[in-house]
């Protein structure tokens, strides 16, 4: 799969990725590929078993946020960021909606990025 198909696949800013990636898609293509294996995500699924445990909820979902922004995720990016806010104004109190769908569509999407040629 090639960068265009995969923006028909998931919702993201690839033109704005592009430009911070300075129009090198060869650079951008290898770290949309290296984001799958880092251990960011993992660390957001184990802390998100403890619902209790907002300070590494927050924490965890904040780098994944940045992360999310800057490669131009933007569906991922803006649930990273919703769980970020929920915890900081509501202290949690939509976590228990919003930790499952950011699991399945960060699977999702980390499936097809093991796609990309």
């Amino acid at each position: 799969m090639n960068l265009h198909e995969l923006s028909t696949q998931i919702p993201m800013d690839l033109n704005g990725a592009m430009e911070r990636f300075c129009g090198q898609e060869a650079i951008f293509k290898k770290y949309l590929k290296r984001i799958v294996d880092d251990a960011a995500f993992d660390n957001f699924k184990t802390a998100a078993n403890n619902l209790d445990d907002k300070q590494q909820i927050e924490f965890t979902a904040h780098t994944l946020k940045g992360m999310f922004g800057n490669l131009g995720l933007s569906e991922l990016y803006n649930l990273f960021s919703s769980i970020v806010n929920d915890v900081r104004s509501n202290n949690g109190s939509k976590l228990s909606e919003l930790i499952p769908e950011a699991i399945e569509k960060t699977t999702k999407t980390f499936d097809l990025l093991k796609e990309l040629e």
